[in-house]
């Protein structure tokens, strides 16, 4: 089996987003069912010894696509620009990123019929096809045409900065940072960003190169008000007992967001104020059951928060509160796999402890 003599309808079982699906004319199409069906058909290949050396399935569905869009556009199902924003991301999804470039430059769009929302996902879209492709001119272009459509989101800045870094434009950088944290000032990932950038320009063999970085980082943080910003500074300086200080602070002043209680309780834990951990995850847990409203009896708080809790019992020597807060936090749906595993082999381990202890 080679990859062009697959028809349009063997491909019919190929994972893709249903926008793709529906542009193909494969109707009914679920994702779900055809991730299990090519799955299958992928065994039945490997089980074979037929020709496996010359067909890469994913290439070959790039071809595929590739072929379909060299097609006259007359000849092409049409696509309005809110459907064409729709299938470059499901491409970005699927890793094919020659199939977005191509489906970009097919369907021209007017400029007066398309609005900032579905500008703003096409131009992310494209920018980050582009960056995959190391078309950097291209995807710095995008990402700026982004950035204008909604200044707001900070996807834009950070694959900007990105590119910056890259290619050792350190003063773009800068201004494009300060920007990106106007937007978000808390957003990690910028703050990891300004990081590298204050260690591509202070770096040195000079002694004073860290206390340069730790300045340039202070002085953001101080700008934007930022807890990020703060901790950030307080781990490169290696400070666990500055950061958990730090952080208190804004707790102190309402700050609330999953993202900063995550950081703020991993804080405590790492300077060992364990016992502070369970009330801040508790109040916040009830905080969601009172704020949630048509609340069946269910809700999914961050499963990071509840590690740290469930960490803090353990550093505490509380064991059945433990094992009771594990029966809690197996039942989120958001739990990955390697935690839900970590914590039976927890469980397992203190169940013996407490048994040693009976007798």
């Amino acid at each position: 089996m080679t990859r062009n003599n697959l028809s349009l309808s063997q491909w019919q079982t190929y994972p893709m987003g249903p926008n793709l699906a529906n542009w193909l004319g494969f109707d009914d199409y679920s994702i779900s069912d055809n991730i299990q069906k090519d799955r299958d058909a992928r065994e039945q290949i490997n089980q074979s010894n037929e020709n496996l050396d010359c067909f890469d399935k994913d290439q070959g569905f790039s071809d595929f696509l590739l072929d379909r869009l060299n097609q006259p556009l007359e000849d092409i199902p049409p696509l309005s620009s809110e459907g064409l924003a729709l299938i470059l991301e499901e491409l970005i999804q699927m890793a094919l990123p020659i199939p977005v470039m191509k489906f970009a430059e097919k369907y021209p769009f007017d400029d007066q019929d398309i609005d900032s929302i579905t500008r703003f996902r096409f131009e992310l879209a494209k920018g980050a096809a582009a960056m995959q492709l190391e078309e950097l001119d291209i995807a710095e272009h995008s990402f700026k045409v982004a950035q204008k459509m909604v200044p707001e989101e900070v996807a834009p800045y950070i694959n900007l900065l990105q590119i910056f870094l890259y290619e050792q434009r350190a003063e773009e950088a800068g201004i494009w940072l300060k920007a990106a944290l106007k937007a978000s000032s808390n957003n990690m990932q910028l703050w990891d960003l300004a990081a590298s950038l204050a260690q591509n320009i202070y770096s040195s063999n000079s002694e004073d190169e860290n206390s340069k970085v730790y300045s340039f980082i202070a002085a953001l943080a101080k700008e934007h008000d930022s807890w990020a910003g703060h901790a950030l500074l307080s781990e490169l300086e290696q400070r666990a007992d500055k950061k958990a200080k730090v952080l208190s602070s804004y707790y102190a002043q309402g700050e609330r967001s999953i993202e900063f209680l995550i950081e703020y309780t991993g804080a405590l834990g790492a300077d060992s104020q364990y016992e502070k951990i369970p009330p801040i995850v508790w109040q916040f847990e009830n905080s969601l059951l009172t704020n949630t409203t048509n609340n069946r009896g269910k809700h999914n708080i961050a499963w990071q928060l509840q590690m740290h809790c469930c960490q803090a019992f353990l550093a505490l020597n509380q064991y059945e509160q433990f094992l009771q807060y594990c029966e809690k936090i197996t039942q989120n749906d958001s739990l990955p796999d390697m935690a839900k595993k970590h914590l039976e082999q927890l469980r397992v381990e203190v169940n013996q402890e407490l048994g040693k202890n009976l007798h």
